[in-house]
């Protein structure tokens, strides 16, 4: 087991499945525009890399005119459905609430406003002191973001951080971050074992057996 005082969580494929939801309102805003839509194992191929990768992999490609449109339609019809079929995983609420006296945070690709909505929406908002959301200048796999989170709240000491996630994203950010990686196989994340992170779960509830 490790010392740990700061536990950082992803959100899709971690703590939520939102696979439906953001699946249902790409459509909805390419079908709005007239454009073809996606099989749905495309568009969840395009998650977690934040907002602008996901709507312009949805439109097939860079430069295209519909990209704002697009993505105008699919942010205002998500944070109205963004929980129509969404779920927590299993033992999320346990597992916020065994580690009730950590400081608890999330870092996400997603943007900030939708963050905030989802975990407004499972009542888990108020576990966490603060969200990081991505933008498209800053995302993971970036430590920018990370710094982001030491710069707004201090006294975080990296060698008793570990974030918790499912992609590639959250390991290396992990590692060139100088935290704990904790990777959860449940996700969305392909192959990320071979990115040697300190620990992988199949379950949050786990986090017992790694986190004192």
């Amino acid at each position: 087991m490790v010392e740990i005082d700061n536990i950082i969580f992803d959100i899709d494929g971690t703590l939520i499945d939102s696979r439906d939801d953001i699946v249902n309102a790409i459509n909805y805003a390419l079908s709005e525009l007239g454009l073809q839509e996606r099989p749905f194992d495309d568009i969840i191929s395009y998650v977690g890399r934040g907002l602008e990768y996901l709507v312009e992999k949805s439109l097939g490609g860079k430069n295209n005119n519909d990209f704002d449109k697009v993505k105008d339609v699919f942010v205002n019809y998500y944070l109205s459905h963004c929980v129509d079929k969404s779920i927590l995983f299993p033992s999320v609420k346990k597992i916020l609430k065994y580690y009730k006296d950590k400081r608890k945070f999330v870092i996400t690709n997603r943007i900030k406003e939708s963050a905030e909505v989802v975990l407004d929406e499972f009542k888990i908002r108020n576990h966490f002191e603060d969200v990081i959301g991505g933008d498209k200048q800053c995302i993971k796999p970036s430590v920018c973001i990370f710094e982001k989170l030491i710069t707004r709240n201090t006294n975080i000491d990296r060698k008793k951080t570990i974030i918790i996630g499912d992609m590639d994203s959250d390991i290396i950010m992990g590692k060139d971050s100088g935290i704990k990686t904790c990777w959860v196989t449940y996700g969305l994340g392909k192959d990320v074992i071979n990115l040697n992170p300190n620990f992988v779960i199949d379950n949050l509830l786990e986090l017992k057996n790694i986190i004192k």
